[in-house]
């Protein structure tokens, strides 16, 4: 876009934008009520495989309410240049993280010295490398390419842009925006920390580092205000080296959990990688009423006292192998991955999970349940060979994990604080259970927690049926394998050689 062509009376935005600065500029609550509208209307067109026209701002408008958004039919298919994008990104695999170039011109005649960004462009017909652009559009929309994430970059321009009074039609702010990205509070003292941190998300140049789910960035700047903060180490004394290395490390960790929804630890759905041993081991009876709890692979005192002893069980005593044919494949397939995993990280990563939190998450989505696994118990898996095989699970240490993942969300959401371990033969799962019941009654008396010890059998052995089910379709869609060639027919007869 050429930014002498954009004038108030054509671009509503622009008129918004110069009308704020007019008037002291955008606070953040401002900036927000202007932007979240549009991120919720351009989050559900991501959702129906649609992107938003904001290949510049021509096609925002502002509503009546103050608002901006887009023309409901304005939404349109991605575009895809996957070559061209890849080819200005370059290899990604350096030694080192290039996190920002610059051009040092020096003229001793003249005595000048010129120093200008290379990750800012004035025109979009120079683009060689991702750059940041005059007229909020995306290096992106320059090759031909506009996917969901393109979207995000445009976003987060657009917010960097009300928060920290800078107009991208003119190529100044955007060389002063490139310049203290990685530190916005030199533009605006006044910023949130957690808002920084989005717009550094969002407007990555580098596609694969930029935030990918909206939808999580929508959530996170609707309730910014109870988001952690960077770590404060103010109140450590300077001489607890100790305490300040930990807190130091404890930030650091947490930082790298990713709580999107494609963190599987939070938002689990079950894949063809792992086995529900529970439902695996349901016979397929006619009648259910003839099912035991003892039969099942459940948390029944029997299997309780192996597991916390780190005894070995063998699953053969309760997995129907005979009602599944699909098991043994499934465990093998576990068993290798394992393997592999140890040979080339130096330690497995298989897990049981003891049991799961199913729970809501009241302050974002409270209509959306969540199933995330809770206590996670490191176990080995091994195949026994035999006329019958038999797999033998054995707990590699009494303590169970507690999910980090969700350990972590849990602490940032509500403030409940979960142990990192739990000790099997010291701390029962009905204590356990009672202790986080304590938390979540003394933040919010009218939440409930149930424990769900008895297994539902009419619920696990329809799922046990589906299971089986799925695997004969899927058995059934494979291709047939060509028929054997017939055997040649010979003879060694002297009347009828061949």
């Amino acid at each position: 876009m050429n930014p002498t062509s954009s004038s108030g009376s054509s671009n509503p935005f622009l008129a918004r934008l110069r009308q704020g600065f007019d008037q002291g500029g955008f606070e953040i609550d401002d900036a927000l009520s202007l932007l979240l509208p549009l991120f919720r209307q351009i989050s559900v067109a991501h959702e129906h495989g649609q992107v938003a026209p904001l290949c510049g701002t021509t096609a925002l408008l502002v509503t009546d309410a103050g608002d901006l958004a887009v023309a409901p039919d304005s939404f349109a298919a991605p575009r895809r240049n996957e070559s061209r994008v890849a080819a200005l990104l370059g290899a990604q695999n350096h030694a080192v993280d290039v996190v920002g170039e610059s051009r040092r011109t020096t003229d001793l005649d003249e005595g000048l010295l010129e120093h200008a960004r290379l990750d800012v462009c004035a025109s979009p017909e120079s683009l060689a490398a991702p750059a940041y652009l005059p007229g909020y559009s995306a290096w992106e929309h320059t090759v031909g390419h506009h996917d969901p994430v393109t979207d995000i970059f445009s976003l987060g321009m657009l917010l960097a842009s009300l928060v920290c009074g800078l107009d991208f039609h003119e190529l100044d702010d955007v060389e002063r925006f490139a310049a203290h990205r990685e530190n916005l509070f030199g533009l605006n003292r006044r910023l949130h920390p957690v808002i920084a941190r989005v717009i550094v998300q969002m407007t990555e140049l580098n596609r694969h580092k930029r935030a990918q789910d909206l939808g999580q960035l929508l959530r996170t700047l609707e309730n910014y205000r109870d988001q952690p903060l960077d770590l404060d180490l103010s109140a450590i004394k300077a001489g607890a080296t100790a305490d300040r290395r930990r807190l130091i490390q404890e930030n650091l960790r947490d930082r790298l959990f990713e709580i999107s929804r494609r963190n599987r630890l939070i938002y689990f759905k079950p894949t063809l990688q792992m086995i529900n041993l529970t439902v695996a081991s349901v016979p397929l009876v006619l009648d259910v009423r003839s099912i035991r709890r003892e039969q099942l692979f459940l948390w029944h005192p029997e299997l309780a006292d192996a597991l916390s002893e780190s005894q070995p069980v063998s699953l053969g005593k309760y997995l129907r192998l005979e009602d599944a044919p699909y098991i043994p494949g499934v465990l093998d397939k576990i068993i290798a991955d394992s393997r592999r995993d140890r040979a080339e990280y130096g330690f497995a990563q298989l897990r049981l999970v003891l049991c799961f939190l199913r729970w809501h998450n009241l302050k974002e989505t409270p209509e959306e349940r969540i199933h995330s696994p809770l206590l996670l118990l490191p176990v080995e898996l091994v195949k026994r060979k035999g006329v019958r095989d038999a797999y033998v699970l054995t707990p590699t240490s009494g303590e169970a994990e507690v999910n980090p993942a969700l350990r972590h969300h849990l602490k940032t959401l509500y403030g409940v604080a979960l142990p990192e371990t739990i000790d099997l033969q010291q701390t029962s799962l009905d204590a356990f259970h009672a202790s986080l019941q304590t938390q979540v009654h003394a933040s919010e008396p009218g939440v409930t927690l149930e424990k769900v010890d008895r297994p539902k059998i009419e619920l696990i052995h329809a799922k046990a049926r589906q299971r089986l089910d799925q695997w004969k379709k899927r058995q059934r869609a494979r291709p047939s394998r060509p028929a054997a060639a017939p055997a040649v027919t010979h003879s060694y007869d002297r009347e009828n050689y061949r």
